[in-house]
Formats: C-alpha cells, sequence, structure tokens
C-alpha cells in the first residue's frame, strides 16, 4: 500500500481537508482554519472546516496564518485543544463563555 504524503491543496483545505500537528507542546500547524474569531497570549478561539476549534495555552503567538491556505502556524506552550462544534455560532460562544466563566 503506498500513503499519500502531499500537502493538500488550497481547495482541500478550505473544501474540509482538517489535520494539525502538535510538536512538543510548544509548536502547533494546522490545516484546514477558515476563520480566527479572537486571540490572546492565552486562547485564541477559530472556525475551522471541522468546527470551532478552542486553543489554550500560554505565551500563544501566531506566527503564520493564512485563510486562502486553510494554513496556520501558532507557538506557545499549549495547555489544550477542544472542538465546539460545527461552527461558532450563538450557541458553541455561549457555551465557550459559560465554560470561561
Amino acid at each position: 500500500m503506498i500513503e499519500d504524503r502531499r500537502r493538500p491543496t488550497a481547495q482541500e483545505a478550505a473544501g474540509g481537508m482538517h489535520q494539525f500537528t502538535l510538536t512538543g507542546r510548544q509548536h502547533l500547524t494546522l490545516e484546514g482554519a477558515k476563520n480566527v474569531v479572537s486571540f490572546s497570549p492565552e486562547e485564541i478561539l477559530l472556525e475551522t472546516s471541522a468546527g470551532g476549534l478552542a486553543i489554550k495555552g500560554e505565551d500563544l503567538h501566531i506566527q503564520q496564518l493564512n485563510l486562502d491556505d486553510g494554513r496556520m502556524v501558532v507557538d506557545g506552550t499549549f495547555a489544550s485543544l477542544a472542538y465546539l462544534g460545527e461552527g461558532l455560532g450563538k450557541k458553541s460562544r455561549s457555551l465557550l463563555n459559560r465554560l470561561l466563566r
């Protein structure tokens, strides 16, 4: 069996291809980013092709962001990555607000 190791095209990344690689809790590469809703050094909230995603940690810095390709690179110390559902509508945002209280 031959494994396909090519990078996804911009169309694949925008249309549903979603994956991330976390290296040593310090470096995150994400494919499938659609929109960054909010960001701070402690949390990044974004929409991906797989739904809403909350990234929590310390000293988070978006090093690279290309929404046309759906690619995002973040450095920092990661504590958690949590999926929030299909989108970040009012329901998902209110759930996030309740979790952060």
